[in-house]
């Protein structure tokens, strides 16, 4: 069955866990559990209307379902009374799951910086022809690389000297800020460069695709945003813009991208190129990808856990203290097989979001911060060229874990409670 969302859900899911982040106020406390419940029996409702279940759904409104289906509404965190009484009240979505206000977007801007991001689109689209290895040691993408290294630097000084940081940019021009951080290295950039350079080959060598195409020129963009894709044809140009999270995609992968692009009539393109927007390597490059500005403190502080409290505890019990804190985030996304991640380039610990939960144990989620910190401290070992990071050595470290078998259990169990 092909996925499908609804409308509001992700919306409501992101108002309940706001008020869960400060205290749900003791008078509302009943309004609360009601705006969940009917939400959830809304989302069953349409799911036994349609022969589905809730896994049949797009990945965020999947995660949101599972985030309110898990709440434990017994052990609610309410606020004092005193609190309740000082902090005003956010209208709680009705049962038809209608959106909260938004709060006040962010006022500091740079200048021109989504404009700068259209030039180096253009610039990459000058390389796509060429194969991405001599494109990368060709002086003109030297410069553009030096180019996006300079306005990072340019960008990292208005905001510092703004006090603030690049995440409280404007959701596009942070977002252009983090693509621009992606690229700049070197890595990324080829892995970028080749992946637009083989999804321009199959748009003109590919009989069916070349059909479609019907001699137009084709502009392809591949960035940070918040859809998979988006295709915009005219009489004489056919502009495409894909997710980030496609880089280095594999090759027939990238070949149901460009069918689901020009031709989605055909049977499973769509499907299989929305499939991926929900794999593991899709979603670590978006990881990556959020993980490239600092968290503010309150995107630390979880319903149940604050990361920093958290890694404090395993740098002193496990570690003497020894460790540099690491930049640290809960994941975008609540994942089930992956419960953590270490991103060396940016030297940033992702906690996964299934993890702020009343029934995660305090030494599931440090088991997840310890192994993270291992990987930090003991780094990466290549062998033929190959990079790995979970040696014997390893291995062994993670099992001195005092908690290491009760800690894999929960895990267990919360990867079948889905």
């Amino acid at each position: 069955m092909r996925k499908f969302k609804v409308k509001g859900l992700v919306t409501t899911a992101k108002w309940v866990h706001e008020k869960l982040a400060t205290g749900v106020a003791p008078d509302r406390r009943d309004e609360f559990i009601r705006v969940v419940t009917n939400t959830l029996a809304t989302i069953e409702r349409q799911c036994a209307d349609l022969h589905a279940t809730p896994d049949d759904l797009h990945a965020a409104s999947r995660q949101a379902y599972w985030f309110l289906k898990t709440l434990d509404m017994k052990n609610l965190p309410l606020r004092a009374p005193s609190q309740a009484a000082a902090s005003p009240q956010t209208a709680a979505p009705s049962h038809t799951v209608t959106p909260p206000p938004k709060p006040a977007a962010p006022t500091l801007r740079v200048k021109n910086l989504i404009r700068n991001t259209k030039w180096i689109h253009e610039s990459i689209e000058r390389f796509v022809e060429m194969p991405a290895s001599d494109a990368m040691e060709s002086p003109e993408v030297a410069y553009l690389l030096d180019r996006i290294t300079s306005d990072i630097d340019i960008i990292d000084k208005i905001c510092a000297d703004a006090g603030t940081s690049p995440a409280v940019l404007p959701k596009p021009s942070r977002q252009a800020y983090q693509w621009l951080r992606f690229l700049s290295d070197r890595d990324n950039f080829a892995a970028h460069l080749a992946t637009v350079g083989a999804m321009s080959q199959l748009l003109h060598n590919d009989r069916d695709l070349v059909n479609r195409v019907r001699a137009r020129k084709v502009h392809i963009e591949m960035s940070y945003f918040g859809m998979l894709y988006v295709i915009k044809s005219t009489g004489t140009t056919i502009n495409i813009k894909v997710s980030e999270g496609y880089c280095a995609a594999p090759p027939e992968m990238l070949h149901a991208l460009c069918d689901a692009l020009l031709i989605p009539e055909l049977e499973g393109a769509v499907d299989l190129a929305v499939a991926y927007g929900n794999s593991d390597d899709f979603v670590e490059i978006i990881e990556e990808l959020e993980a490239l500005v600092d968290s503010p403190p309150d995107q630390q502080r979880g319903q149940y856990y604050d990361l920093n409290v958290v890694f404090e505890r395993v740098n002193q019990l496990h570690f003497n203290g020894q460790v540099k804190r690491p930049r640290l985030t809960w994941s975008a996304l609540r994942t089930t097989r992956k419960m953590g991640h270490y991103r060396f380039s940016t030297d940033t610990v992702m906690i996964s979001l299934t993890l702020d939960q009343a029934r995660v144990p305090p030494y599931a989620i440090d088991f997840v911060m310890y192994h993270e910190l291992l990987h930090k401290q003991m780094g990466t070992q290549v062998v033929n060229g190959r990079r790995y990071s979970h040696t014997p050595a390893f291995r062994a470290a993670e099992r001195r874990y005092p908690q290491y078998a009760e800690a894999n259990a929960i895990f267990a169990k919360l990867g079948s409670s889905r």
